[in-house]
């Protein structure tokens, strides 16, 4: 099937995309046993991509119905997605076509598949967990009641972005304890809407473990104390993919901890936070410089000298599919959608023109032309790296150009507001 042509490459394209993918409890998912993975819904189609990449299970996504119209069925299909229909999507005529769906997953079940459904019910760029709909628990109990069978979980997953809307950003995936329908079985059979009821907060508290969960008031706080908070890591170009609970769990500390300060508290810190990042932008300085800028120089001249005619092959190579999907990205102005277009179209004019020119080679050209069109990917991966750690450097050299005492009050004020982040991790 199509789904597993695309999963390893697509696995590789989330690798370029993300400067970082933290994953933390992949061992939590149930193995050999049939799984509704329910995760929260910051985009279109990011999260989906995530999961069918980042653990070993197969996946069946419940997807918008109203995505499946020819000549696409074909190919949503062989993606391993099955449509499902809300009540908004066509009202009682499409949602009859919701009982096809859920026999198709019990027949899943059966041979201990997994379906994956975003139980929010809809995207939205936010930083909390939203409410949850019930269709997860309808698809699970409806199950037990088709066969009898109440070995089924629920695995609750969390999908964090450190900013969605930007190419090479960070991602962490924190994957929750799954919750075993068997535990509800007794109740559901004394009364169905309790135990549902039941399982959708179950699963709200679980998830809610996962997702970091910041109020929309306090978000411009947390959202400056966590670059600090990020920026005193000691981060490495490799690996990509990283088992790390600690970045998660701290900054899900930070958020929660700042809505639990107490007004005058949190005054002060947000009238402190701004003032250092507004003293920053007024020097036109990062504060990632002002931590890098007590390292040395002699890594960045090497990369700069070595790397720079693998870079620019690099860029001038992969740059064309990369346009492309930006182009399309500009023609919405959703922002839960926009980057998933960028995405999903520089992923698949990658693919168009990546196996065009390989073809084209092979049948015309020499070896050392094939060789150098399967060194394009890895010198695409290159200028990235090249460029990240060429910006890098000019902003350490804007540092460089501030007056002393300017840089000791900013050290000075930076300081201060770190030991407030560690008390704030550590309550």
């Amino acid at each position: 099937m199509l789904y597993y042509l695309v999963r390893p490459l697509a696995r590789l394209a989330l690798k370029f995309w993300f400067r970082k993918i933290y994953r933390t409890h992949l061992d939590r998912v149930p193995r050999d046993k049939p799984v509704i993975f329910a995760v929260n819904h910051p985009t279109i189609f990011i999260e989906p991509c995530l999961l069918a990449c980042y653990q070993p299970r197969a996946l069946f996504f419940l997807t918008k119905g109203v995505l499946f119209k020819s000549p696409f069925v074909t190919v949503l299909k062989s993606l391993q997605m099955v449509p499902i229909y809300r009540k908004q999507d066509g009202g009682f005529g499409k949602r009859k076509s919701n009982v096809d769906t859920f026999d198709y997953c019990y027949q899943l079940f059966d041979q201990q598949g997994c379906t994956m459904i975003m139980p929010e019910g809809s995207s939205a760029q936010v930083k909390y967990l939203r409410p949850l709909t019930k269709g997860f628990a309808r698809l699970a109990f409806g199950y037990y009641e088709e066969s009898g069978n109440a070995d089924i979980y629920i695995q609750p997953v969390g999908i964090n972005y450190s900013d969605a809307d930007a190419f090479r950003s960070e991602v962490a995936i924190g994957f929750g304890k799954p919750l075993h329908l068997e535990r509800y079985i007794a109740n559901y059979i004394k009364n169905p809407r309790i135990a549902t009821q039941q399982l959708v907060e179950d699963l709200f508290q679980a998830m809610k473990t996962q997702v970091v969960h910041v109020p929309e008031e306090d978000l411009v706080l947390a959202e400056q104390l966590w670059l600090l908070y990020r920026n005193d890591l000691q981060r490495t170009v490799f690996p990509i993919v990283e088992e790390k609970e600690p970045l998660l769990k701290n900054e899900k500390a930070i958020g929660e901890k700042i809505s639990l300060l107490p007004p005058d508290k949190k005054q002060a810190l947000t009238i402190e936070t701004n003032q250092y990042f507004k003293q920053l932008e007024k020097l036109g300085i990062k504060d990632q410089a002002i931590v890098s800028s007590e390292k040395g120089q002699l890594a960045y001249l090497l990369l700069f000298i070595i790397g720079f005619i693998p870079a620019l092959f690099g860029f001038i190579t992969n740059i064309l599919p990369y346009l492309i999907g930006q182009g399309a990205g500009k023609l919405t102005n959703d922002v839960e959608t926009r980057m998933s277009v960028v995405l999903g179209i520089s992923f698949g004019a990658y693919l168009i023109y990546f196996a065009s020119l390989l073809c084209y080679t092979i049948c015309n050209a020499t070896w050392v032309a094939i060789s150098l069109v399967l060194l394009i990917p890895i010198c695409g991966y290159l200028s990235l790296v090249y460029w990240e750690k060429w910006q890098e450097w000019l902003a350490i050299h804007a540092v460089s150009r501030v007056e002393a005492g300017e840089m000791l009050n900013l050290k000075t004020r930076r300081s201060l507001l770190v030991k407030q982040l560690t008390k704030l991790k550590k309550k």
